[in-house]
């Protein structure tokens, strides 16, 4: 078809967060499982099965495209993550780093782009080039790479989740209350 480079990456990445999603909602996990190793075997039954052929994908290459997508450094430094935060509606404490500044305007764009909707309530994240009231982030650095992953949640039920499960839904990575950043 028409798709772009850029748009095939969104594409990919989109289909690999909602493996992640399913993948750790629906399965018992240990603590130390290697999540995206479980998505990269998903993505590569999946395509498997859509050309019912063996897919041969690049697990190296695969983990490290999706560890640059959300890179907030890959491509993005010419613009102020501030103003673009102030766009969307969100807002971070002043005393921010700018790589989570970048990090979640990256993040903004990446759900407004694919109208990605919010995991407890299933609204949209942005609505209308907003950031939908009454969100929340969680942020954690990527072991293998310089880049921070940002999780978007409906304040209110990613405190309660954290009260009773003490965990992050979508990595079940230990959650603390200190962890969750009100950004609207």
């Amino acid at each position: 078809g028409d798709e772009t480079d850029t748009t095939a990456i969104d594409a990919l990445w989109q289909l690999a967060r909602s493996a992640q999603e399913i993948i750790v909602c629906c399965t018992e996990l240990a603590e130390d499982e290697d999540i995206p190793g479980i998505v990269v075997q998903w993505l590569r039954n999946y395509f498997s099965r859509c050309t019912h052929e063996d897919a041969e994908l690049n697990e190296t290459r695969l983990r490290a495209l999706l560890a640059m997508h959300q890179d907030p450094s890959a491509g993005k430094r010419q613009i102020d993550p501030w103003a673009r935060l102030q766009e969307y509606g969100a807002r971070l404490p002043e005393s921010s780093p700018r790589d989570l500044a970048f990090a979640l305007a990256s993040r903004l764009e990446e759900a407004a782009r694919g109208n990605e909707a919010e995991v407890f309530t299933c609204e949209d994240i942005v609505q209308n080039g907003r950031l939908t009231p009454g969100m929340a982030a969680v942020v954690r650095r990527d072991p293998d790479s310089t880049g921070l992953h940002v999780f978007i949640y409906e304040h209110k039920s990613i405190v309660d989740w954290q009260a009773q499960c003490s965990n992050d839904p979508c990595t079940r990575c230990p959650l603390s209350a200190q962890d969750i950043l009100r950004i609207s």
